[in-house]
């Protein structure tokens, strides 16, 4: 294949602005969250310390300034659940429309999402529960958060 064509179709825009952009942006939230002092100390850190500056654990002796207290660490991730659109958000349109093919204005041309490629209908669905204004300002509160709700 030609190495121009090969290059075009690697170098696209989303790779370009995930690769470059977003290493940028994540640098620029780092130095931001750390601050001047934590990077200069990082940049000290990294720039070759005797080894006796080093503990038994492979980190720095003078980090962590405190007694670690966490004896394990627990990670969940969450790919489901309600979303805030679904929790907190009163749609009576849907409720209109239940049932009902989504009109092409909202769909258009392009397929919704890759795992309704062999769908040929796209009903319109309510919410499954309902909910009521709460508070002072009149927020609309999904009643699968009843303790939310008072």
């Amino acid at each position: 294949m030609n190495p121009i064509q090969e290059l075009r179709n690697v170098a696209t825009r989303r790779t370009f602005l995930g690769a470059t952009a977003g290493a940028a942006l994540g640098s620029t939230a780092l130095s931001a969250l750390l601050g001047p002092r934590q990077l200069a100390f990082a940049s000290s850190a990294t720039a070759g310390l005797p080894s006796s500056a080093a503990s038994p654990t492979g980190g720095l002796s003078s980090l962590p300034h405190f007694a670690p207290k966490a004896k394990r660490v627990l990670c969940l991730f969450q790919s489901e659940g309600f979303s805030h659109v679904d929790l907190f958000d009163n749609k009576p349109p849907l409720q209109e429309h239940q049932g009902k093919d989504l009109p092409p204005s909202i769909k258009g041309t392009q397929r919704v999402t890759g795992m309704t490629s062999g769908q040929a209908h796209f009903p319109v669905i309510a919410p499954m529960w309902s909910g009521r204004r709460c508070g002072g300002h009149g927020t609309w509160i999904s009643d699968l958060l009843p303790h939310i709700q008072t």
